[in-house]
């Protein structure tokens, strides 16, 4: 069975996350009941108690999901380097990490540093209880080179009433190289709200700049996503390209169809949340993440979509050489192996690679028994760290090849 990626938390948030945390035996009956007798309506009133419940249970896997998102970023785009940070739906703060771990600045061996410029956060927070928490998380003085300016909602960011020059000159910097909305667009029960909100975003985004969409990876979560992408996508004023997870700007060939539920999927590879409907018609992709007061760590689907804001060369790309995305965990079979793929062409299919496909694509073989839900596929050319990292976490030892810089690596 392949594996889900595992993405852990810093040592130094887990301690954090546990010290303010209610008692961890009770947490995720607490979570059940308060959040998840709202998945109807999505909506739930964030106080004290409902914060720390959602931080305790939720913060190392919304951490995982971002982390997993921003390190294709970085894949794809190797000179991407942001400066300024939108944050729309702050929550307990995990954009703050996950953003930090990819490219941010840090003091110590919390996180491992990346670039030597400033790198400021403007979160959108109207829950005090959330920003409470964000900030005994964060806490600022741990990154020498990063700041962070607290706004109730977009339109305070748009149109604010300026109460001191340091707000003032927060304000006035509205132009952002990432913006994300996190588990926060589907909260909003007016589809009009959702739409308006992403627009918004879009006009903030400097031109290169990305827009990171999450939300679960249930029918809601991915009917959210993939509304919002047709609105970006439909907008002859949002000039885009879709760079994750769709290798595609077509319409979603799973959206509001039947197609998935006819192909074979494998089950699942353990965790509770991984044993959701196989065959449902949605795009997600499963993940793997620490949870307080949970044994192990916990595998959750979460459904998302990463935009490219037209109109900046320097941001361009590489040819990675990739045409599909891999849907469902790969089947392995005595001698081939059996791969559902969503095509550049915007539709989907079920492959067979046996050996012999090697000679059209060497190493393609062994590359599939290996593969992981949501991989690009064929692997990607020229991105050599990033097969390095995935050997790493399988604790496989496959082929060499000699870096740039004369170093002998691991690939698969």
């Amino acid at each position: 069975m392949s594996k889900t990626q595992l993405h852990r938390l810093p040592k130094f948030i887990k301690e954090r996350l546990e010290r303010m945390s209610p008692k961890p035996s009770k947490l995720q009956a607490q979570y059940r009941r308060i959040f998840l007798k709202h998945s109807r309506d999505r909506t739930v009133n964030y106080g004290s108690k409902e914060s720390l419940v959602y931080a305790a249970s939720r913060y190392g896997l919304v951490y995982a999901e971002q982390k997993q998102i921003y390190q294709e970023i970085a894949m794809l785009f190797p000179n991407f380097s942001p400066q300024r940070v939108l944050d729309l739906g702050t929550g307990p703060g995990q954009t703050l990490w996950a953003v930090q771990s990819q490219w941010g600045t840090n003091t110590g061996d919390i996180v491992s540093s990346k670039q030597a410029t400033r790198l400021h956060f403007t979160c959108i927070e109207p829950a005090k209880s959330m920003r409470d928490i964000a900030n005994k998380m964060h806490c600022t003085d741990t990154f020498s080179n990063t700041t962070v300016s607290w706004f109730s909602g977009l339109r305070q960011l748009i149109e604010p009433k300026v109460r001191d020059q340091e707000e003032k000159k927060a304000a006035n910097l509205k132009s952002f190289d990432l913006a994300i909305a996190s588990h926060v667009l589907g909260e909003m029960g007016d589809e009009r709200a959702r739409r308006a909100a992403v627009r918004l975003t879009w006009e903030l985004l400097n031109p290169g700049g990305f827009l990171v969409i999450v939300e679960k990876g249930d029918g809601p979560g991915f009917s959210t996503v993939s509304d919002l992408r047709n609105v970006i996508r439909n907008d002859e004023a949002m000039q885009s390209e879709i760079i994750a997870p769709c290798k595609h700007n077509h319409g979603c060939p799973l959206y509001l169809s039947e197609e998935l539920a006819q192909l074979e999927f494998d089950g699942a590879d353990g965790g509770e949340d991984l044993g959701a409907a196989h065959n449902a018609p949605v795009c997600h992709f499963p993940v793997r993440g620490e949870s307080i007061g949970a044994s192990g760590f916990r595998h959750s689907y979460f459904s998302y979509i990463v935009v490219q804001k037209a109109g900046n060369a320097d941001n361009e790309k590489i040819e990675d050489g990739s045409v599909a995305r891999i849907l469902g965990f790969p089947r392995k079979r005595r001698g081939h192996v059996l791969i559902n793929v969503c095509h550049n062409g915007g539709d989907i299919n079920s492959l067979t690679i046996s050996k012999k496909n090697n000679k059209e694509i060497p190493g393609i073989y062994k590359f599939s028994r290996k593969a992981r839900w949501g991989d690009l596929f064929p692997p990607p050319k020229g991105c050599e760290r990033y097969v390095v990292q995935k050997a790493e976490d399988d604790g496989e030892v496959g082929s060499t090849f000699v870096d740039s810089d004369g170093i002998e690596k691991t690939i698969i």
